[in-house]
């Protein structure tokens, strides 16, 4: 089918741009291959070059997707790749953003509902650009996006889920994202439980590397992740974080004292 033969020619393209030309180019190659399954006055509203008219073209196509499943997800990948190239790029308008975030929830729901999986190259032309942009400065924006991640694990594994946020905390150039990311990895393994998301060996010592940052946003992150490690590990948390300086595991240490007074009974 289109679906599996896009996958396979397209793979894993990196989806988190920030070069206008490149999303135009991707842009256009999305609107080409949408036109086949898109009303015209729809295609034409989804990639006009005015604002208010794409605005009105995501808000048809949130309103046909849950009478649609089917095509719906015939058309995933590239309904997924539109939204994440509206959102990307310097000159992404904040009325689109918002009409895109209402999108992706409403397309969430319809897949829940139908009990659909995302596939890799799905997820990965969504979920890295959220990741992103939940770094953003408009509150409305994250708030909605922070939705959005946690009912992601309904759809896609939680485990790979998390793999993809200890990405976005190594490769972002925004601190915010960072912090974000290491705040939603905490907040998974609170959840699911540390070992439902994880490989403590591996995940431990890269997370503890952020307690040392400068940025206290980020630092604070990480050390809530390794509170919610400790949820689950108890002492043995410590093996995985060998290399921390004392400096540092005293930070560590000062933060569980402080989460487990906050938990014990007045």
């Amino acid at each position: 089918g289109g679906k599996e033969g896009r996958e396979k020619k397209h793979g894993r393209q990196k989806w988190v741009l920030d070069d206008a030309k490149e999303v135009e180019v991707y842009m256009q190659d999305v609107a080409l291959l949408l036109e086949p399954s898109c009303a015209p006055g729809l295609h034409a509203a989804l990639f006009s070059k005015d604002f208010k008219k794409q605005v009105d073209g995501i808000r048809a196509l949130a309103a046909f997707v849950p009478e649609h499943p089917q095509e719906l997800i015939g058309n995933l990948d590239l309904v997924l790749k539109m939204c994440t190239l509206r959102m990307m790029g310097k000159g992404a308008n904040t009325s689109v953003v918002l009409a895109v975030l209402e999108l992706l929830r409403t397309t969430l729901e319809v897949l829940v509902s139908h009990d659909y999986r995302l596939t890799e190259m799905e997820a990965s032309v969504s979920l890295p650009c959220l990741m992103e942009e939940v770094g953003g400065n408009n509150d409305n924006q994250r708030r909605i996006i922070r939705e959005l991640l946690k009912k992601a694990t309904q759809v896609y594994p939680a485990s790979k889920i998390f793999a993809m946020l200890s990405d976005t905390a190594v490769y972002t150039r925004n601190q915010k994202s960072r912090a974000e990311a290491l705040g939603e990895m905490a907040a998974l393994a609170e959840r699911l439980g540390l070992e439902q998301v994880c490989v403590p060996s591996k995940a431990l010592p890269a997370i503890s590397a952020y307690v040392a940052e400068r940025d206290v946003g980020v630092r604070n992150a990480a050390l809530d992740c390794l509170v919610s490690a400790h949820q689950t590990l108890g002492d043995r948390m410590w093996k995985h974080l060998q290399k921390l300086e004392q400096k540092e595991r005293d930070m560590v240490e000062a933060r569980l004292r402080k989460a487990r007074q906050a938990a014990a009974p007045p």
